[in-house]
């Protein structure tokens, strides 16, 4: 019911497990046409030891327990890594998340 007037639902790294009437409900929520991002960390499910990839499973998305962005740089970067400093967000999500287009900041 909560879920049912959401735009989008964002879970920013999970810290718990999705019990299984949380887990049937972002699912029906995702088969009406809602709209989810779900963020981890390193290590991923396996670190954090949360069941997301039980959610994400039948999207054919897997969280892996490797990095593929950092925030601070290392002295060597994995090729399927990204590096980033200072992001803005896209435009399509920016509109997603708050309704409007994004403003660009003056530098």
């Amino acid at each position: 019911e909560t879920l049912k007037n959401s735009s989008i639902v964002i879970f920013g790294c999970p810290r718990d497990k999705f019990s299984a009437a949380e887990l049937d409900s972002v699912k029906k929520y995702i088969s009406e046409g809602g709209s989810m991002l779900i963020l981890s960390t390193d290590g991923g499910d396996d670190a954090r030891g949360t069941n997301a990839n039980d959610l994400l499973h039948d999207y054919g998305i897997h969280i892996n327990g490797n990095c593929i962005m950092r925030t601070l740089p290392e002295k060597y970067l994995h090729p399927k890594e990204v590096l980033i400093t200072d992001s803005v967000i896209c435009r399509e999500l920016h509109k997603g998340l708050f309704g409007k287009e994004k403003v660009e900041r003056e530098m």
